[in-house]
């Protein structure tokens, strides 16, 4: 594991243990506990975790049964973060689950509150340099190479040609590129058939955007032409392994489109109508119009922005969210006479031969299959395996509130977002979902 991903490691685990404390483990004995710090062994093995709590001694005996009720949990789920490519029986997680009567340091409330001020503003320190790098790159840059995930959603494409239409307003050179052919319901965005399927040419910036490790950007990165060019990460997803040469990574802000908005507003770029269309599509796309728990004001108010720019929110939202063609909608039914319910888990398997009778000329993606099976009321997750024209298997998760599937995707090699993430795995179809449904039976149990 590299050491930016140990330095992100440590940096996730308390912000992680806190989510689960509060929204997760439902005790009340544990309510006033405060993680003031982690400290993480080098192999991300063990994690040390520094907590604070104020109370009186039958408070703290309290809180010491409850996180003795809730650490089986609380290991197995940060073995996750701290160990991903492990199966969760083999991280092992030890926790300052008592008091300074066992060698663990506790703090005062203003102690922890000052750890917790320290962190955040190593953190924004951190991510200002980032961004003054990330400008310093751009500015210097005349060839650059944007490319984006495999099988592309909206906000990869949407933030791809945002990007590229808006840095071209510099005179740069810039190519779009993607591993695979963007969804014809994307057609409407200005300059999408630019798009390349391969990375050859010579540049001197490459810019992965709405990708959470390198693996994602698939073919188009070519190692042998482009491990020595400097690479520039624009991304938001959790899982992200900072993989960059400079890395502006964002989990808090909804989409990548977002953060893309950001980049054209600090370098005083104009935001024309045609890169508003572009982002406002990511922006639409990754809150699913609005509607998921990353939606927060700053959100709202960068959809303003691009609709005062010029982009139409109607529009936009019926052709990248609601519209489909007639062959996607027949795909999807065939998917759901599939599906089962087990568990609490809703999952159905698409294979190549399934593709070929229902005649969808799609070679990837599952049409939105996924979605449409997170609404079951019978399940907490959602999973979609899809076989893939070279044989792997191409798995997609949605979870409900509460319910962590990025983990999950993360612990598989893939990433994502806790309510909708993915991961790629070879085939045969059962094998992949051999090792993946007990592990999602695994989250809704212990939830």
């Amino acid at each position: 594991m590299s050491k930016k991903y140990e330095g992100r490691i440590s940096e996730l685990v308390p912000a992680r243990l806190m989510v689960l404390l509060e929204s997760r483990v439902n005790d009340p004995r544990i309510a006033g506990i405060t993680v003031t710090d982690v400290e993480v062994t080098a192999d991300t093995r063990y994690a040390r975790v520094y907590y604070s709590l104020i109370g009186d001694d039958e408070a703290k005996a309290q809180a010491k049964r409850g996180l003795d009720s809730a650490a089986g949990f609380l290991r197995h789920e940060l073995g996750q973060t701290l160990r991903p490519s492990a199966p969760p029986n083999s991280a092992s997680f030890t926790m300052n689950r008592s008091s300074a009567a066992n060698g663990w340091p506790t703090c005062s409330t203003s102690c922890a509150n000052r750890t917790q001020r320290n962190r955040s503003n190593e953190m924004t320190a951190k991510l200002a340099e980032a961004w003054s790098e990330a400008e310093g790159l751009l500015r210097r840059a005349q060839r650059i190479l944007a490319i984006t995930h495999v099988n592309p959603d909206g906000d990869a494409i949407g933030s791809v040609m945002g990007f590229t239409l808006a840095m071209r307003q510099l005179g740069k050179t810039v190519t779009p590129a993607c591993q695979d052919t963007p969804n014809s319901r994307n057609n409407y965005i200005t300059g999408i058939n630019d798009m390349r399927k391969e990375g050859e040419g010579v540049y001197d910036l490459l810019v992965a955007i709405d990708a959470s490790d390198l693996q994602r950007l698939g073919s188009v990165y070519m190692p042998a032409q482009h491990a020595r060019v400097p690479m520039l990460v624009f991304d938001h997803h959790i899982t992200n392994t900072e993989f960059g040469t400079v890395n502006v990574v964002e989990p808090a802000t909804s989409s990548s489109a977002e953060i893309i908005l950001k980049l054209v507003q600090r370098m005083g770029l104009r935001l024309t109508s045609e890169v508003a269309t572009a982002l406002l599509t990511g922006l639409i796309t990754d809150t699913l119009a609005f509607r998921t728990s990353n939606t927060t004001a700053d959100t709202m108010a960068a959809a303003t922005t691009l609709m005062r720019a010029g982009a139409n929110l109607i529009e936009i939202t019926q052709r990248s969210l609601v519209s489909k063609p007639f062959e996607s909608i027949k795909f999807m039914a065939a998917g759901v006479l599939r599906a089962k319910v087990e568990d609490e888990v809703v999952w159905a398997t698409v294979p190549k031969k399934l593709r070929a009778e229902m005649e969808f000329r799609e070679q990837r993606g599952d049409a939105g299959l996924v979605s449409m099976l997170a609404a079951a009321q019978e399940a907490r997750i959602a999973v979609v395996f899809v076989e893939n024209p070279d044989g792997a298997i191409e798995i997609g998760f949605r979870g409900q509130p509460g319910y962590d599937v990025s983990q999950v995707a993360l612990e598989f090699g893939g990433g994502g977002h806790p309510a909708a993430a993915g991961c790629t795995l070879p085939g045969p179809m059962r094998d992949a979902v051999n090792r993946v449904l007990p592990r999602l039976r695994r989250v809704v149990r212990e939830h």
